[in-house]
């Protein structure tokens, strides 16, 4: 049941990324980088089991970052995307601030809170760190390869394996993922970066598509 959830949940965000671009524009790509980064920012420790491997939730929404970015990028240019790096960090801190808030909550709730959201100042940190540090890789490497007349889908392909990979190992050294044992540490980086990948792979499709209605 879970995989089919997830592959209904990033078919249906390929969807509304092609629908809200095409309603809205360069307004309708802010808007969606806002709620990726929101969701990215309060369901990092949220798990669900795919194909019987523990996958962030989040892990979609994160990733979708990636393909906003790239397609302002592609549309817009190299400043406009590095300017929306703020947006990004800015999102993330006051979505942290009113989570942290929303804890304050009666001990009850709070509890529940928690399981849910994983309210954890190391986590974030992580993921936001992770996050900005290969955002910002991500841009000059695409950028790089779209000026050497690359493909867009090679573009996105290529970039997105060194970008993910990079994201995944940031974060995992920084939050305590690294007191696992070397083992597990190591084989958790390969398959969540390489579901990462696999998920940046398949949005190159509204990449390629909203690029080349240009």
């Amino acid at each position: 049941m879970n995989t089919i959830i997830f592959i209904f949940t990033l078919i249906t965000t390929i969807i509304i990324t092609l629908v809200v671009y095409k309603k809205q524009k360069y307004d309708g790509l802010q808007i969606l980088l806002v709620t990726y980064t929101i969701l990215g920012t309060i369901l990092p420790l949220k798990e669900v089991s795919i194909f019987a491997l523990p996958i962030p939730i989040s892990l979609i929404s994160g990733v979708s970052i990636f393909i906003i970015i790239n397609i302002i990028l592609q549309n817009q240019g190299k400043e406009k995307a590095m300017q929306e790096l703020w947006l990004i960090w800015l999102v993330s801190v006051f979505s942290y601030i009113i989570l942290s808030i929303s804890s304050l909550s009666p001990s009850y709730i709070n509890t529940s809170f928690n399981q849910i959201f994983g309210n954890n100042l190391k986590i974030f940190a992580s993921s936001t760190i992770a996050l900005l540090t290969s955002l910002i890789l991500n841009i000059k490497l695409y950028y790089f390869l779209r000026r050497a007349k690359n493909k867009i889908w090679i573009s996105n392909i290529l970039s997105g394996i060194i970008v993910q990979f990079v994201y995944t190992l940031i974060f995992f050294l920084l939050s305590s993922h690294i007191y696992l044992p070397l083992e597990t540490l190591v084989g958790s980086i390969i398959i969540t970066s390489g579901v990462r990948i696999l998920i940046n792979t398949i949005e190159t499709v509204p990449l390629y598509i909203i690029s080349k209605e240009r």
